[in-house]
């Protein structure tokens, strides 16, 4: 996607300077000072791509490497793909570029009437989630959310996010209206229609 702010931190910068991640120029370079820059890093794709800095005298230095461009959440499947409207059930989703884990901001799993629009989100909580070592795999515990169907979304700490579209259902809650004897004898075992 693009578009992070990245400091970079060197010497002799000035006005017209370019700034190359990888094949993709940066849109947006900011000179802060002689050894400081701020930029608008490109849409590029993921892995380590090397950061080129090129005067506008011609003269280019390169960092090999020196930034990581995140890959976007890829959701495949859930399971289970539904739950009471009390929630509580435990749920994975499995997939790929999922983050998390060992202190570090971790991919948040929304639960969504609508995630294109942002309605109706309810996020599962963070300390009842838990992404794979391979992050792989992402297992929550299903909040609370009114019955009926919902999108289940992914969003890295980076702000990409993928969902899986009315793919899990929340069941509505049971209903007691009537019981038929309302009396019964104290030692029990009548027969009762509910």
């Amino acid at each position: 996607a693009g578009g992070n702010l990245v400091s970079l931190y060197g010497d002799g910068f000035s006005e017209g300077i370019q700034v190359w991640f990888g094949g993709a120029v940066a849109p947006t370079v900011t000179v802060l000072s002689e050894t400081e820059l701020q930029v608008a890093a490109p849409a590029n794709t993921a892995g380590l791509v090397d950061i080129s800095v090129i005067g506008v005298d011609g003269q280019q230095t390169t960092l090999q490497g020196a930034y990581t461009v995140a890959a976007p959440p890829v959701l495949l499947s859930l399971a289970p793909n539904s739950a009471s409207a009390l929630g509580g059930s435990l749920v994975t989703l499995s997939g790929g570029s999922f983050v998390g884990g060992d202190g570090e901001a971790q991919s948040t799993v929304l639960l969504c009437d609508d995630f294109n629009a942002d309605a109706g989100c309810v996020p599962a909580a963070p300390e009842d989630t838990t992404v794979g070592a391979d992050g792989t795999e992402i297992s929550f515990i299903a909040p609370p959310h009114t019955p009926g169907t919902v999108d289940v979304s992914v969003v890295n700490p980076d702000g990409q996010s993928d969902a899986l579209l009315q793919s899990f259902v929340y069941n509505p809650l049971p209903t007691l209206s009537q019981v038929s004897p309302a009396i019964t004898s104290t030692l029990g075992g009548a027969s009762l229609t509910v």
